[in-house]
């Protein structure tokens, strides 16, 4: 009765994972979600330790966390194949946090059973199971930290949307092109040596575009959006800016497009009246506190050239 039970619990965890679907595009959420799994895997592994657990006999048990473990990861492969068999895509990071979940909370199990003299472990065997339990938090925490990272490094910019100095500035950031990097700008167009935008190589089947996916969201008091963009290819570039907000509908008539021109072999800041990006929607204001996409991207024809991002900032 009580393994038919802990059978019951470990499938409505499990269960959590496959049917419980959160919306939201915000990355925090995402990596939130993506990190429910360590928690649910680790209880999913503690069951299966406990239930696997053979008191008729007594001696080392060290076998039963690596049977646990198996069952657990091999539970964590066929929730990501079944997702995607329900049209959400399966995650191969999903899985190594599946797997990261479960070492710790077999690690906890057995100090557990340890110090309390359920089992006799190896002394071995015992710091294999803590050093799979160390490198499961690490596993854990990177992608937390990451966005933590991301997160500081955008409030600390503001009013600076992104400006291309550091790895950090892609993490909201979304590119099209064929070459895509943070790179030095050619020195014709550089005011400072050393100066950095994004760069970006396009070509006659792939245009530009940039997307800031996430940008700081309140833009109240500030008059001006000012994007610097060199158009380092011999023919002119047509652009376009988008700007949505958090309740946009997804149709043209709903957000903030504007066309621009960027003369061969240029550099020029551009900037655009958010009193006209406010009004643009056809049928309400757009709510300047909960701005929610602003991308750049090539309008008309598509022509091979080099295309650099090098600032985009509020007035």
């Amino acid at each position: 009765m009580q393994r038919a039970f802990i059978l019951v619990v470990v499938i409505a965890l499990l269960s959590l994972l496959l049917f419980v679907q959160v919306d939201g595009n915000q990355a925090w959420l995402k990596v939130a979600l993506d990190a429910t799994h360590v928690p649910i895997f680790a209880a999913v592994a503690v069951l299966l330790g406990v239930m696997l657990r053979r008191v008729d006999r007594p001696g080392p048990d060290g076998r039963r966390y690596l049977f646990a473990f198996i069952l657990a990861f091999t539970a964590g492969v066929a929730i990501e194949y079944l997702q995607s068999r329900t049209g959400r895509p399966a995650a191969l990071f999903d899985v190594g946090s599946n797997a990261a979940g479960a070492a710790i909370g077999l690690s906890v199990l057995a100090l557990y059973d340890s110090a309390g003299h359920r089992v006799r472990l190896d002394r071995v065997v015992r710091w294999m199971l803590v050093g799979a339990g160390i490198a499961g938090l690490l596993y854990a925490a990177w992608r937390p930290l990451e966005a933590a990272r991301a997160y500081l490094h955008r409030a600390s910019g503001f009013p600076v949307l992104v400006d291309f100095r550091a790895p950090q500035d892609l993490y909201f950031v979304e590119i099209q092109g064929h070459t895509v990097e943070i790179a030095e700008l050619p020195e014709p167009w550089a005011l400072h040596p050393r100066e950095c935008g994004l760069r970006i190589l396009h070509g006659a089947d792939r245009a530009p575009a940039v997307q800031i996916k996430e940008p700081s969201p309140d833009w109240r008091g500030y008059r001006v959006l000012a994007v610097d963009v060199t158009n380092a290819g011999d023919a002119e570039l047509r652009l376009v800016l988008r700007v949505l907000d958090a309740t946009h509908d997804w149709s043209h008539e709903d957000r903030f497009n504007r066309s621009f021109a960027v003369p061969a072999r240029t550099r020029k800041t551009v900037r655009f009246s958010l009193e006209a990006v406010g009004a643009a929607p056809a049928d309400r204001p757009m709510d300047l506190s909960r701005v929610a996409n602003v991308m750049i991207f090539g309008r008309g024809p598509a022509v091979e050239g080099e295309f650099y991002v090098s600032r985009v900032w509020l007035e």
